[in-house]
């Protein structure tokens, strides 16, 4: 599978995990699938971009980008946040894009249920 899509059960997360090989149409699919899975939930969830398997992150920060420039105003585009999972890229500069990094998942986890005021709820 290309793009592996999980909705957390019982946590406002889901995560996408691209393979090495994506494409641009894949990955477009992926992030409307995901979106509409963030439809069903009761909150905004925050979407986990796990790339650590992805050699050029830039590539699918491309690829995201353009996604939300063609879907800005549609009714898929739900208020999300983003993480990213994995090695920064050194090409991009995250802090002018508004990216927010993590090296493990566990990092991005802990994040989102420190701002949500719950970490020891899911530990």
């Amino acid at each position: 599978m290309p793009v592996a899509i999980e909705k957390w059960v019982g946590e406002p997360i889901i995560v996408l995990k691209p393979d090495a090989q994506v494409s641009l149409q894949e990955f477009i699919n992926a992030w409307f699938n995901s979106a509409e899975l963030a439809q069903t939930m009761e909150v905004a969830p925050h979407r986990i971009i796990d790339l650590r398997s992805i050699n050029s992150p830039d590539r699918i920060i491309h690829m995201i980008q353009g996604i939300v420039k063609g879907i800005s105003g549609a009714s898929v585009d739900l208020p999300m946040n983003v993480l990213f999972v994995g090695s920064v890229p050194t090409a991009s500069s995250t802090a002018d894009r508004g990216e927010v990094w993590f090296e493990t998942l566990d990092e991005a986890l802990m994040h989102i249920r420190i701002l949500a005021g719950t970490p020891s709820i899911f530990s």
